[in-house]
């Protein structure tokens, strides 16, 4: 057998993704983590025409959507959220200010649900497969203080704008004004004060 330093490197990287895409279920690798470079030429490679077609082979039976057709954030958060799902979380749990991690998913599948005939077909089904679908719209974040807040909001709402502001505290900012904050008690100083 004669040794091939290229195919000896193309080895190592595909163990590198598969490894990746084992523990993560998605190949949207970033560029500065082991494989994510190595991918990016694959996919421009691919994208050429340049890419062998066994290597295309190979990469696709490791993932069908190696080449990120959706985009590497969308393809991110959706695995990180079906994880989730797959992990026994319920997706009628999932309100709009959903973090996983670091990441926002809430508000990220808002986005995928509000404009739903925008998505291609293939996202649809991705996120059906997940139960997730314009039918189950998610509900607005969560009320900071359990069954006390409605009531505090409601009671908030009650009062008049006008009564409101006279509430609020001199030095509360309420603007812009000539590239100065204007501030409730320069309002009330100006009314007393003219110049």
């Amino acid at each position: 057998m004669i040794w091939d330093d290229h195919e000896a490197a193309w080895q190592r990287n595909l163990t590198t993704v598969t490894a990746f895409h084992t523990e993560h279920g998605h190949l949207a690798i970033p560029d500065h983590q082991p494989g994510g470079r190595f991918l990016g030429i694959q996919r421009t490679r691919a994208r050429d025409n340049r890419l062998d077609p066994d290597r295309h082979t190979q990469l696709a039976a490791l993932d069908p959507d190696w080449t990120l057709p959706r985009g590497p954030d969308w393809h991110r958060k959706y695995h990180l959220l079906r994880r989730h799902i797959e992990a026994g979380n319920s997706p009628a749990a999932l309100h709009r200010d959903t973090v996983i991690g670091e990441v926002k998913v809430g508000s990220w599948l808002h986005r995928q649900l509000s404009p739903w005939d925008r998505l291609a077909p293939a996202q649809q089904a991705l996120l059906a497969r997940l139960q997730l679908t314009p039918a189950t719209p998610l509900p607005p974040s969560e009320p900071a203080g359990g069954e006390a807040a409605p009531s505090f909001l409601r009671a908030e709402r009650a009062i008049p704008p006008a009564l409101r502001r006279a509430l609020e505290p001199p030095g509360r900012c309420t603007g812009m004004d000539r590239g100065r904050r204007r501030t409730h008690h320069d309002r009330h100083v100006a009314a007393q004060d003219p110049y």
